[in-house]
């Protein structure tokens, strides 16, 4: 049978001859069977609807298949093949590797027992580029085994990857299994003889510029038997086409050829608008506006228009959201990744949680779920109620943090939840013995994996579409697990959650049935699709074209030497560059009437994009230039200019509302009800605005809240701290947010691989008080044993079960603990003995009556603070303040923090003591001592003191600054502090999420203000 080739450019060319050809069979014999034969589904799709609507054409008995599903057919008829189809990439990597174990010979010419997990996805992409050629090892020893002209190294490692082809082949062969490879081979062979084939009046091609070594059997095969006619897209003289050439003039060219003639009249292209965006978003934004536009001012249809770029996946949720928002119908399902659902994320995370400890976020939000089945007897605030625990608590990290907390003692205000904490340990220890029963096989890990989903998570008694679809997608993929029994490998919960977790990931739920609208392709769908107008997104460098690097295993001068001259039809793939090439083309030449050019000058984040090359190139080839405003137009970043650069109607709701907040007005609360928007909200909102970005003073919006009572209040009745004092002179605002407000902050859980701060400092102040008590300092004083067993005792108090640690960890702090500890106290017993003062008060809360006219609202305050440590002579009238640091980073001017307000603790300790010790006692010094000093030995390393002498002249002083301080508080001042330093408190404040200092307006006013009050406001 002969083979006829027409060739030439998809529009109009291909798309006319084709329909032109179908017609005229159909005409000769509407009844006789004819095939059409495309390289992808959508083109089938592209070329049904041009035949039946475009060309009024009837489709009875015309037969569309692609490559594949033309050779699955053809194994149907005759005897069935006894081997199966696989397409699992997750079993085949799996084949792959257990063949490098089984076979060391094999193994060693690829890395070996170092060989990575992710090495057999690569090798894979490498056999299958051999197997899809057809190359034979036997064949191309027997006749090529010399004259390939490869290097040494070059053929060594050909020659490796081709004995481990033919090896997973055999592997796949005695599984009963076909790669694709298999399948179109064994389709070429049944082509011949084939009755399905023989029963077509023609077989039309249609659309593909390449093939692989065996479809080009398999095409060779069907063509040799049966008439046929090709439609290949190619122009002789058009550079774009040279990836396409190689084919045309070394397998085509034999062949009877038409060159398919220009049509008279036919322009040189569309009109080009290139169009440049902050963004992807951005870039998915203009085009929506412009296509409003075309539809509502220029009347064209939904479904003349495409949306394509190279590739969709930076884009998927930018079109999804923008087209929504915008009511843009459009027909492409991206098929939503299976993990994107929250039950199939819930069931993956239910079963790796063994594997990965039990992390209590994600058990918190496991248990949080809708889909939770919370365990038999339980109520509805069940999860509500674990979840008050977990917080109370303090859960953050692990296992081991699970089992102390839920199996320790209960804090005094947590026993009211001591019902909950037997429940929630219950479920999650039972849990644990779920996820880690041994199991023989694959299968039954799959069994016991699905009895474990179905146990604890459940879908709604009605579910919607994609939540059932979601469920069923986990369950298949569970069941799916059965089949790697055929490989014997042994049942390892670690390996069988990695290979389920990768199918998960690779997974999709169903494409939803296509609807009318605008067409979003990328470049690979769109060829062969025509569109009246094009918008083409993404066209920045390493997105179009795409980078394109060689196999790393089988290199291009290893392929080209199959290629030449052993004859297998193979590609280069540094010949991607020429295919990129092509695909832009294509791109280009689709749209008859306009192309719209959209790149990104910038990302999201601001940083600068290149424009791609091929745009470059096209705008150069149409005269165009990049810096003319006329043909680039620019989308502001900034949204209000954004917003005014687009017709009022062609508008989101949401964006004129905002539009027309940000000119000054707001339309009426009943059309900001229709857009979403709470109207007296934002019309609040939008009043707050000046003040907001006004250059004045500090108002109410900057923290002036005026005099908070119920603070107030609570103060008189509590007294205020030293830490308060400090809290609200680092930062007033933030001691607004934690006092005031009390959003409170926690106390940050130990993880696993670290000691927390705040359990560190309790253990030091516990062993220094338990030491010290009671005890007389006299020489030969036998102090270690005391101290070890000191230590001992805090310790088994903050066990690693409780704090969630590893053991070592807390072997290792506590070692530590214990020789910060013997340093400091032997230097410690020293000063003692020398100054002749020792120990008195340990751990004391004292308070007394602020001294001073106090500011109104504060009548009555009292001092309080908690000492750590009170040291007096034998007449109990010299006494020395001591507080305890777990480290200091250098040495403090005490003096100096003290004067400028920044220091409170010390003074207020100082002042507390001689209120409790009466008028006659006399302090010598306070001092701060970092037990985890930088050396050992030396006063300047151990502590760093304020003397006795230096608070008599600053005290008046100081209880001046305090009252200042307190009339702040009392008349509700707590703005920003606009600066801190590179390494200041705002690099650890809990509360920055409320805080505005980065808003210029907010921060200039904070500057302004403080440099008039002297850091006072």
């Amino acid at each position: 049978m002969a083979l006829t080739v027409k060739y030439g450019p998809f529009h109009p060319h291909l798309e006319r001859a084709f329909v032109e050809k179908l017609a005229r069979l159909k005409a000769e014999s509407p009844w006789a069977p004819v095939a059409v034969v495309a390289p992808s589904r959508r083109m089938v799709g592209r070329l049904e609807r041009l035949a039946a609507v475009e060309g009024g054409q009837s489709l009875l008995n015309v037969h569309f298949h692609t490559f594949f599903s033309l050779a699955q057919r053809l194994l149907e008829e005759g005897e069935p093949s006894p081997k199966a189809w696989i397409g699992d990439s997750a079993f085949l990597d799996k084949t792959l590797d257990q063949l490098l174990e089984q076979r060391p010979e094999l193994g060693a010419l690829f890395m070996g027992v170092a060989r990575p997990k992710a090495l057999a996805k690569v090798l894979r992409a490498s056999l299958k580029d051999l197997m899809d050629a057809g190359v034979s090892a036997h064949a191309l020893a027997e006749h090529f085994a010399g004259e390939l002209g490869l290097p040494p190294a070059e053929k060594e490692r050909l020659w490796a990857l081709l004995r481990l082809a033919e090896a997973y082949e055999k592997r796949l062969e005695e599984l009963g299994l076909l790669a694709s490879s298999g399948l179109t081979r064994l389709a070429a062979e049944r082509a011949e003889g084939s009755r399905y084939l023989a029963g077509f009046k023609e077989i039309l091609y249609y659309g593909f510029y390449d093939l692989t070594g065996l479809q080009l059997e398999f095409f060779e095969a069907v063509t040799a038997a049966h008439p046929c006619v090709l439609f290949f897209p190619y122009e002789r003289a058009r550079p774009a086409y040279k990836f396409a050439q190689s084919f045309f003039e070394e397998k085509l060219l034999r062949h009877e050829v038409e060159e398919l003639s220009l049509s008279p009249g036919q322009t040189e292209g569309p009109a080009l608008q290139v169009i440049n965006a902050s963004g992807a978003r951005d870039e998915v934004w203009a085009c929506a506006k412009e296509i409003l536009r075309l539809v509502e001012n220029e009347g064209y249809r939904y479904e003349d228009i495409g949306v394509a770029a190279r590739t969709l996946a930076p884009y998927r949720i930018q079109i999804m959201e923008v087209f929504g928002e915008n009511a843009i119908p459009y027909d492409w399902d991206p098929g939503e990744p299976l993990l994107r659902h929250p039950i199939a994320k819930k069931a993956l995370n239910l079963l790796v949680l063994a594997e990965r400890d039990f992390p209590a976020p994600m058990v918190e939000d496991l248990f949080c779920s809708p889909y939770f089945q919370s365990p038999r007897g339980s109520g509805p605030r069940t999860p509500g109620r674990w979840r008050e625990l977990v917080g109370r608590l303090g859960i953050r990290s692990g296992w081991l943090q699970w089992e102390g907390k839920l199996t320790g003692p209960l804090p005094e205000d947590s026993e009211k939840l001591r019902p909950e904490r037997e429940a929630l340990w219950s479920w999650l220890s039972g849990l644990r013995r779920e996820l880690s029963a041994p199991a023989g096989s694959w299968g039954e890990l799959a069994r016991s994996s699905r009895a474990v989903l179905e146990r604890h998570l459940g879908l709604a008694a009605q579910p919607q579409g994609p939540e059932a679809e979601a469920w069923d997608g986990v369950l298949q993929a569970l069941e799916s697990m059965a089949a790697f029994d055929s490989l014997g490998l042994p049942a390892r919960r670690a390996d069988f959650l990695e290979v389920l977790e990768a199918k998960l990931k690779a997974a999709s739920l169903a494409s939803s049935p296509g609807c009318r609208g605008v067409r979003v392709r990328d470049a690979m769908e769109a060829r062969g699709d025509g569109f009246k107008i094009l918008f083409m997104i993404g066209l920045k460098e390493k997105l179009f074209p795409r980078p394109v690097i060689e196999d790393p295993l089988l290199r291009d001068s290893a392929r080209a030497a199959l290629r030449h001259p052993a004859g297998y039809w193979i590609s280069r793939k540094l010949a991607g560059h020429e295919e990129e090439k092509l695909l832009f083309h294509l791109l280009v030449s689709s749209a008859r009437e306009r192309l719209y050019a959209v790149y990104p000058r910038s990302d999201e984040a601001g940083k600068a994009e290149i424009a791609s090359l091929y745009l470059r190139e096209l705008c150069r080839a149409r005269g165009a230039d990049l810096s003319d405003e006329r043909v680039n137009r620019r989308i502001s970043r900034q949204p209000a200019e954004k917003l005014r650069s687009c017709e009022p109607q062609l508008l989101s709701p949401k964006e004129f509302s905002l539009r027309a907040g940000l000119e000054g007005g707001l339309p009426p609360c009943e059309a900001l009800g229709l857009a979403g928007f709470d109207g007296e909200l934002l019309r609040e909102s939008f009043a707050s605005l000046g003040p907001l970005s006004s250059w004045g003073g500090l108002g109410p919006r900057d923290g002036l809240s005026g005099p908070p009572a119920g603070y107030l209040r609570s103060l008189r009745e509590k007294g205020i701290s030293p830490s308060a004092l400090e809290s609200f002179a680092r930062c007033p605002f933030q001691f607004f947010a934690d006092r005031v407000l009390e959003l409170g902050r926690d106390e940050s859980p130990s993880e696993k691989g670290e000691f927390a701060a705040w359990a560190r400092g309790r253990i030091y102040h516990g062993a220094l008080e338990r030491f010290y008590k009671n005890i007389r300092v006299e020489e030969g004083l036998d102090w270690v044993p005391r101290l070890e067993k000191v230590v001992e005792e805090v310790f088994s108090e903050y066990g690693w079960k409780e704090l969630g640690i590893y053991p070592v960890l807390w072997l290792s702090v506590k070692r530590g603990v214990l020789s910060r500890l013997s340093d400091f106290i032997a230097w410690d017993l020293a000063q003692m003995r020398e100054s002749g003062l020792s120990p008195a008060w340990l751990e004391k809360s004292l308070s007394a009556p602020c001294p001073g006219e106090l500011p109104e609202g504060l009548s009555g305050l009292r001092l309080r603070g908690i000492v750590d440590r009170l040291d007096l002579d034998e007449t109990g009238r010299r006494f020395r303040v001591v507080d305890y640091k777990t480290r200091l980073a250098s040495k403090l001017k005490i003096a100096g923090l003290v004067a400028k307000g920044e220091m409170y603790q010390l003074p207020i300790y100082a002042e507390l003591a001689q209120a409790e010790l009466g008028a006659e006692a006399r302090m010598i010094s306070a001092c701060l001592i970092p037990l985890e000093a930088s050396g050992k030995g030396g006063k300047a390393q151990r502590e760093h003191v304020y003397e006795g002498g230096e608070w008599e002249r600053d005290r008046l002083s100081f209880l001046a600054l305090l009252r200042e301080r307190l009339a702040e508080i009392s008349q509700g001042r707590f703005p920003i502090r606009p600066d801190d330093g590179e390494f200041g408190h705002c690099r650890y404040c809990d509360f920055s999420a409320l805080c505005r200092k980065s808003h210029g307006p907010t921060r200039r006013r904070a500057h302004a203000a403080e440099s008039r009050t002297g850091g006072k406001e």
